[in-house]
């Protein structure tokens, strides 16, 4: 038997991340509640290693940026040329989500 009633999603757009103890305020999208997800409450994150200097970060992104700024370079975002190499590490920023999951928080 239906009642007609659809249970809320735990998160929606507009609202904070639902970890308790996370700072996150606002996330206006699903995208963006991903992307901190992956960066805050996943224990092993990719760094991205710019291909011409000891530059790295957490986002693909902030390497193409850093080669077109940097290196004078007029290269698309996507481009392989930019990265060195991806390493994989312990999040130095963990907050761990249990006993939630990003599945669960989006359903």
């Amino acid at each position: 038997m239906t009642s007609g009633y659809r249970a809320e999603r735990m998160w929606q757009p507009g609202n904070g991340c639902p970890v308790h103890g996370c700072r996150l305020r606002v996330a206006r999208d699903v995208f963006d509640l991903r992307r901190h997800w992956k960066e805050k409450h996943e224990e092993i994150i990719a760094m991205f290693h710019c291909s011409a200097c000891p530059y790295v970060a957490k986002r693909k992104y902030r390497v193409f940026q850093h080669y077109r700024l940097r290196h004078n370079s007029n290269v698309i975002n996507g481009s392989p040329e930019c990265i060195g190499r991806i390493e994989y590490q312990h999040n130095k920023e963990f907050i761990d989500p249990q006993p939630l999951t990003l599945e669960a928080v989006l359903r």
